[in-house]
């Protein structure tokens, strides 16, 4: 009876660590993903619009507000190994382009960094800001 019972437990436990594995791999995974192109609707909570976005499609950025119109903003292209946006060549921003959204870098790497979430998880925002104001 305690071996069956002993049986039991190392089962569960090595069942446990499976998957705890492979939730780690999968989350390591996410992460490292990079997609092939930065292509897509970027949030920006910093505007003064509210609900403010970056839009890069087809090697264009616009940029635009929920209840507004978008407008050009500049271009972006990809040279050798690395997303760049604007058309001198010694203040190009570095563009990389993940699966949750984009950092930006400044020009050569220097002047800092930004990093936009994808659109669809604006919502991270609001709650990060309804937590704030109300604890």
């Amino acid at each position: 009876m305690v071996d069956s019972q002993q049986t039991f437990w190392q089962r569960k436990r090595l069942v446990v660590r499976i998957v705890l594995s492979f939730v780690i791999l999968f989350i390591v995974f996410l992460a490292c993903y990079q997609p092939a192109s930065p292509d897509g609707i970027f949030y920006d909570p910093n505007m003064a619009c509210g609900h403010g976005f970056w839009m890069f499609k087809d090697g264009k950025i616009f940029v635009g507000c929920e209840s507004e119109e978008t407008n050009f903003c500049s271009t972006y292209f990809k040279s050798e190994n690395q997303w760049l946006s604007g058309n001198n060549p010694t203040n190009q921003m570095i563009i990389k382009p993940s699966l949750f959204g984009i950092k930006v870098t400044g020009p050569g790497g220097k002047g800092g960094s930004k990093f936009f979430l994808r659109d669809r998880f604006s919502w991270s925002y609001d709650c990060k800001e309804w937590i704030e104001k109300h604890f």
